[in-house]
């Protein structure tokens, strides 16, 4: 996960709650968690305002992370108080070739890939999915899940023109058994989540000291939390909890 690959950041210091998938935090230089913009090829990660669950976001089909550290408002926008991270995905080039990872590890951990890149009549592309999963770490209603799909393809009508379009997938399912004091209490609360993070950019370079570069973005992101009774007799007190919401994040630069 990309919390995995940023803990060794200096000067940036990550919370998580619970287990794997849980709800996980980032702090920049002493910041607040919503002062860090985050990036995918350039669309923002994050929700208005600056809020950012990083507990579920993947590195599959990622080249590299680059982590600029200080205030960057002025070329990233209100949300870069602290700085600015940015996730650059694989581009394929070359022959087409394909890959594929199969893992398995403790508290019933797998981890599964399988995709492609290559260069085809001048078009790069990329394609991957992939699979995470868990039992988690406690005795009971601890899994966690999270599907995704991710592609890109970029072309270059001459070579003063490139496009690039990408698109990222995920779906997620997070289990956990502990009421508010932290007690192992209940056995069918879930947290799921659908995201879906697509971006278009269109560059032209006129000459050695103009260039001109234009990007749409769009992210949507569903989360649903569920607490329903636990059994035909709970029907007392607080016994149910349901909660459905919509965050739709669309920008141009």
């Amino acid at each position: 996960h990309v919390g995995d690959a940023l803990r060794r950041v200096p000067g940036l210091a990550l919370a998580r709650t619970s287990s794997f998938g849980s709800q996980q935090a980032l702090f920049l230089r002493g910041g607040q968690s919503n002062y860090v913009r985050v990036l995918v090829d350039g669309v923002p990660l994050n929700e208005p305002g600056g809020v950012l669950d990083l507990g579920r976001i993947t590195l599959d089909d990622v080249e590299r992370i680059e982590v600029v550290r200080g205030p960057a408002s002025v070329l990233y926008g209100s949300e870069a108080v602290t700085g600015v991270i940015q996730i650059f995905t694989r581009t394929g080039d070359g022959a087409t070739r394909v890959q594929s990872e199969l893992g398995g590890g403790s508290f019933g951990a797998l981890r599964a890939s399988l995709g492609g890149s290559g260069r085809v009549l001048g078009a790069q592309w990329s394609l991957q999915g992939d699979r995470h999963a868990s039992d988690g770490v406690l005795p009971y209603n601890n899994a966690y899940r999270n599907d995704g799909i991710v592609g890109s393809l970029r072309l270059a009508p001459d070579a003063r023109t490139d496009v690039r379009v990408m698109t990222r997938y995920n779906t997620s399912m997070y289990e956990y058994p502990t009421g508010s004091a932290g007690a192992l209490e209940d056995r069918n609360a879930e947290r799921t989540e659908h995201r879906l993070v697509s971006g278009v950019e269109v560059g032209r370079r006129w000459s050695s000291r103009v260039e001109t570069r234009a990007q749409l973005t769009a992210m949507d992101l569903l989360p649903r939390t569920n607490d329903g009774s636990d059994d035909a007799a709970d029907t007392l007190g607080f016994y149910g909890y349901y909660a459905r919401g919509t965050v739709k994040r669309r920008s141009a630069d």
